[in-house]
């Protein structure tokens, strides 16, 4: 997050997480096929430690998790670019 903000002169930052939707119930280690969505994930940079920068960034994707299987789709529904950047590891 610190480096685009540097890159894009901005301290509020959109970005995509990548994110495993694989099935969590029984046998669906089973099921073959791509499980991926991504979801953007915003980040106001505070301008602190290094530490406070990876805290937030927990406590943010933390919040998003109950939303990993909400389908991309859905939220380019609207025809606006919402990240040109992705997180997938």
């Amino acid at each position: 997050f610190r480096v685009l903000s540097l890159l894009n002169n901005q301290r509020d930052i959109v970005t995509g997480l990548v994110s495993n939707g694989r099935l969590e119930a029984a046998d669906g280690e089973k099921i073959l096929g791509l499980f991926l969505n991504t979801l953007p994930l915003r980040l106001e940079l505070s301008g602190g430690l290094w530490s406070d920068l990876v805290k937030q960034a927990f406590d943010v994707e933390r919040e998003c998790l109950s939303w990993r299987r909400y389908p991309l789709a859905e939220l380019q529904k609207s025809g606006q670019p919402l990240f040109d950047t992705a997180f997938n590891f």
